[in-house]
């Protein structure tokens, strides 16, 4: 794939608040510390596109594992209205072939996808391994058709993965706690520990209670933990509602809500 790297503290691309963007076939890879690698729209936008929005499709991210000390905030920043994303693969590395590049402290990341903007749409969209959300969904009447999501394999402990409200772990897929409308249907999210701690996700997936948010057909997967006698878990897939997903469960038995 044609790769795009930022040679300094900057984003790779950034897509004006216009109309009819169509953005397909590229990896974004970090460099030493970019805010976000793609960014559509600047701050605060709020033009209507949905007669001609933008697209962007089969597109790639990564965070580390190709270049030493890879650094990014944030892969992609959705702050344009009315955005169309397809196939879309997010990912901070928690591997790669020389293992000095990848680790918790090496190539940080916080979130994988922000979205901003009103009236964005999301068909099939795969984001893995960051430190904080893997998404994170702030504006109005977001829709989301399949999300499949690994949590970050390489938690040092839960102390280091805690939010500022004292909940264990964070949710891989976020809605903002404004927003009032918003819809996902087949959402995944799944559980590696590599080290050695006792690490609990509260919550996979966390929404304001709206009577306007709609999630249906989730699920919460525990796939493996290092060693198998020390506890991990998702302890719920939505809001404190689903069955645990842990090492006694084990990766044959997920645990799904409907909605």
């Amino acid at each position: 794939m044609a790769t795009l790297t930022p040679s300094g503290n900057h984003p790779a691309m950034e897509i004006a608040d216009v109309d009819g963007v169509s953005i397909s076939g590229i990896l974004f890879d970090a460099g030493l510390g970019s805010p976000s690698l793609l960014v559509v729209g600047p701050q605060g936008s709020s033009g209507d596109h949905s007669a001609n929005p933008t697209a962007l499709f089969d597109l790639s991210c990564r965070v580390g594992g190709a270049i030493p000390k890879a650094q990014a905030s944030n892969c992609f920043m959705i702050n344009s209205n009315n955005v169309i994303m397809d196939n879309v693969w997010i990912w901070r590395a928690d591997h790669a072939s020389d293992t000095t590049w990848t680790g918790w402290d090496v190539n940080p990341s916080d979130n994988g996808i922000t979205v901003n903007g009103n009236d964005v749409t999301a068909y099939g969209l795969f984001v893995e391994h960051f430190e904080k959300f893997q998404t994170e969904w702030n504006g109005e009447r977001g829709s989301t058709y399949f999300y499949q999501s690994e949590i970050p394999y390489d938690v040092p402990s839960q102390a280091a993965w805690k939010q500022p409200s004292g909940e264990n772990g964070y949710p891989s897929y976020k809605v903002g706690e404004n927003v009032t409308t918003h819809s996902a249907k087949g959402l995944g999210v799944y559980s590696v520990f590599s080290k050695a701690a006792n690490i609990e996700l509260e919550n996979a997936i966390s929404t304001p209670a709206s009577p306007k948010i709609d999630m249906y057909n989730m699920v919460t997967v525990w796939i493996s933990g290092q060693p198998e006698q020390i506890p991990t878990s998702i302890n719920h897939v939505l809001n404190g509602r689903g069955d645990k997903a842990d090492n006694h469960t084990g990766p044959g038995n997920p645990s799904f809500l409907v909605s």
